[in-house]
């Protein structure tokens, strides 16, 4: 069989007769029209997708924005640098904060690190299970109120079985933002304090008006209800200021140094 591509000088025949082939035929006996043997023209100048190496072709060793490389995951760290692999899942292991937890996700890992106050917790992990954990304390209010109290217990319960690892994943939240755990007694402090200085001046307070009325308008008795009033303000002050403490720490940015809580 005779390659119709394999340009004989001897036996080809030119359209016009002419044997031997063209004047400007190449010292090897290839038509002009052929590029040399092993190289491969393109006349469009695209990249040669054959060739894994070529600018703009295909390489199977590509790594996306997301950190992933060859069908594995790197897990998203805020600082840009990985924290862990998993092939298939988004999800980082338990001891590392999850940035860009969902709802269920954090609902989940929430029971799972029951009472552990070492590693990290991310903002959404903190925020989706506080959003959560309001729901259903309120949902329960509700069911409580619609019984008569019948099921009052389980709001009871909810906020018992929650108050230790609700402690742990305010701990983990302030060591994602490189600060000590036992900042997270400072807004429970305040709000305790708070509360002790409200129930004081309301009893300052309703003891001064009440012997107020009772001497005929006495200075001392004025004086101590109005002490009283004072101190119930300073009160919700401070009280306010627990809340306004501890919505500043827990929404605190991610920082890398605070890698240095995680357990060895």
């Amino acid at each position: 069989m005779t390659n119709p591509f394999t340009h004989d000088p001897a036996g080809f025949t030119e359209p016009d007769g002419n044997a031997g082939g063209n004047a400007g035929d190449n010292a090897n006996g290839m038509p002009p029209s052929y590029p040399p043997h092993g190289t491969q023209t393109n006349p469009y100048g695209i990249p040669n997708y054959s060739n894994p190496n070529d600018s703009g072709g295909f390489n199977t060793n590509r790594t996306y924005q997301d950190g992933s490389r060859g069908g594995s995951r790197t897990e998203y760290d805020p600082n840009g640098a990985g924290t862990g692999t998993r092939a298939g899942t988004n999800a980082p292991p338990l001891h590392q904060p999850y940035y860009g937890c969902p709802p269920q996700e954090a609902f989940v890992r929430f029971f799972k690190k029951y009472v552990t106050v070492s590693g990290r917790a991310s903002r959404s992990e903190y925020w989706w299970w506080t959003l959560i954990a309001f729901g259903i304390a309120l949902a329960l209010r509700f069911l409580a109120n619609a019984t008569d109290g019948a099921l009052g217990i389980l709001g009871t319960i909810w906020a018992l079985g929650t108050l230790v690892p609700g402690f742990a994943i305010a701990i983990r939240r302030l060591h994602d933002s490189n600060r000590p755990g036992w900042l997270v007694v400072t807004p429970y402090a305040l709000g305790f304090g708070g509360a002790i200085i409200i129930l004081i001046g309301a009893a300052s307070a309703l003891s001064g008006a009440i012997g107020a009325l009772g001497s005929g308008g006495s200075g001392g008795h004025v004086a101590a209800g109005v002490g009283g009033g004072i101190a119930f303000l300073v009160g919700i002050v401070v009280a306010l200021a627990g809340v306004v403490v501890n919505i500043v720490l827990m929404l605190a940015p991610s920082r890398p140094e605070g890698a240095r809580f995680d357990a060895v």
